[in-house]
């Protein structure tokens, strides 16, 4: 979402599943869990965006999946492989451990 998001910080659940390569429900229920969790908002017509906190979270993970694609993309060549990995990798990172990155 983050890298999605318009000039207005907002993006449309219909962009997300198109970027990600999965079905709108899913999106659905992405956003609405995130939502559970305060860092983002849905508004009408599925529109969505970061709250303060969502926002302040999703540079944190950006940092790190910069600095770690940045270390792999040294060694390795396949930038498409590399980025799903880096994705797994920092969604099991403590919020301790990213802010080392």
């Amino acid at each position: 979402m983050h890298r999605l998001k318009n000039a207005d910080n907002t993006v449309r659940c219909v962009d997300i599943a198109q970027s990600l390569g999965i079905s709108k429900p899913s999106v659905h229920s992405m956003i609405k869990l995130l939502s559970n969790m305060e860092l983002v908002q849905k508004e009408n017509y599925g529109v969505v965006y970061l709250t303060e906190k969502g926002l302040e979270t999703a540079e944190r993970y950006s940092r790190g999946y910069d600095f770690m694609l940045g270390c792999l993309d040294e060694v390795l060549s396949d930038e498409n492989s590399i980025s799903s990995s880096v994705c797994m990798l920092l969604s099991s990172l403590t919020e301790e451990k990213l802010s080392l990155l």
